[in-house]
């Protein structure tokens, strides 16, 4: 009879074991060509029961779209997304998949579900997973959106981004032709780009990597690396060149605004990204950049100095800094008696505030700062007042063109003259040898 006991134990034990190893397993991230567990899915919206499992939809391509409610670029993907659910519903089906760690909830999903038909006009019906927990561990990703192709035998076939969501790359997987895919594969941003985990560096001493083109899996923008409040290192990624160039220059000179950055090249094209969607996107598919750059701590003063030498050594362009006479405006005291007197308090900066701009207890540079920020004053503006002090200033109404400033500065006993100076400037020419 002990026996018997001791072997149903040890079956149930071994059984237990098969089960939790099983989990572990398909915990794992699986790569290309894995086949997927089947897994279940809870909190389900736009579907006739609350939960599944990924079997139902066995002989269709799935397509997993990891997205959240402020991810913008997920959201203007969403009607295509529902667009080809519509045109391909006999063979695919469109998972929406809203992870818990977006920081999304029900409530929220809901809501914005709820809106969509007012914004877009109609509603939204793909199948919607909120709080999912399972597909992430499966599926590791940084950056939304994040889609996943499984193919009609459930094997993952490709994690890609927006791009490769076409009618075309469908059919083809539909005719039995693998698409070319562009895979989309996302970079630890906390580690200099393109490195592996066999790069020591915390120990790095010198970094340096310069990459046209767009590369998914990088977020667009610029990152600081900072140890100690030393800024050792930085990185900007799928950035266009003007961009960089702007950032660099304000680098080794903050007080350079965009008015102070002259572009002297014939073609442009390559610099001055498109206004239109459209076009902005494949223009940076071609002419963005990816610079990363890290020096020893003791250097970090010469950082900028040094992006700025790669970017001109390989770029093609080359930036430097000159002093040139600039028809500008200059900010002046409409009499020399006049005097600023601020009540004090904590500094508040609230020019931008379009019913009532105001400034608390600030320094005219701010409002020469927010001048120079405005499309209205095309030219380079001027601090020439010779008050160095604090200043208090409330304004009636927005500045909406150059009229309406220049009104409102009088009422303050300032004025904008028209006049030339040598200014500083940062131009960015072509090299003659590219």
């Amino acid at each position: 009879m002990l026996k018997v006991i001791l072997t149903m134990h040890l079956r149930y034990f071994i059984l237990a074991f098969l089960c939790s190893s099983f989990t572990l397993l398909a915990q794992k991230p699986l790569s290309i060509g894995d086949t997927i567990p089947d897994m279940v899915f809870k909190n389900l919206l736009n579907h006739s029961t609350t939960s599944t499992s990924l079997s139902e939809f066995k002989r269709k391509i799935v397509i997993l779209d990891f997205w959240a409610t402020w991810c913008t670029s997920c959201l203007h993907a969403l009607p295509k997304m529902d667009s080809l659910q519509s045109e391909f519903n006999d063979d695919l089906k469109v998972l929406l998949v809203n992870t818990k760690n977006t920081g999304d909830d029900l409530s929220k999903v809901q809501g914005f579900l709820a809106g969509y038909k007012t914004r877009i006009g109609k509603e939204l019906k793909l199948i919607t997973i909120v709080g999912d927990t399972t597909t992430n561990q499966l599926f590791p990703h940084q950056l939304l959106p994040h889609y996943v192709w499984i193919s009609k035998s459930g094997r993952v076939i490709a994690t890609t981004s927006t791009e490769e969501i076409t009618a075309r790359n469908i059919r083809d997987l539909l005719d039995g032709v693998p698409p070319p895919f562009v895979m989309k594969k996302d970079q630890n941003t906390e580690r200099p780009l393109f490195s592996n985990d066999d790069m020591p560096s915390d120990n790095l001493l010198n970094y340096a990597v310069l990459a046209k083109g767009w590369f998914e899996g990088l977020p667009s923008g610029s990152r600081i690396r900072r140890r100690d409040g030393i800024v050792y290192g930085r990185a900007m990624a799928n950035t266009g060149l003007l961009d960089m160039y702007k950032i660099v220059a304000r680098g080794i000179d903050s007080s350079i605004v965009d008015k102070q950055i002259v572009a002297m090249v014939d073609d442009s094209v390559k610099l001055f990204a498109p206004f239109s969607r459209n076009e902005r996107d494949a223009w940076y598919k071609e002419n963005a950049y990816t610079l990363d750059v890290i020096v020893p701590e003791s250097q970090a003063d010469q950082l900028s100095i040094k992006m700025l030498s790669i970017l001109n050594q390989y770029s093609g362009y080359t930036g430097t800094f000159e002093e040139r006479m600039l028809k500008c405006w200059v900010l002046l005291k409409k009499s020399p008696t006049i005097t600023f007197i601020s009540k004090g308090g904590k500094t508040q900066n609230r020019l931008s505030d379009k019913n009532k701009p105001s400034l608390t207890n600030g320094n005219l540079s701010m409002l020469v700062s927010y001048i120079n920020n405005l499309p209205e004053i095309s030219e380079l503006v001027l601090d020439d007042t010779g008050f160095d002090g604090k200043i208090d200033l409330e304004l009636t109404g927005s500045f909406s063109d150059l009229q309406s400033i220049q009104e409102k500065l009088s009422k303050k006993g300032l004025v904008l003259k028209s006049s030339e100076r040598m200014v500083k400037v940062f131009v960015i020419s072509k090299r003659k040898e590219w």
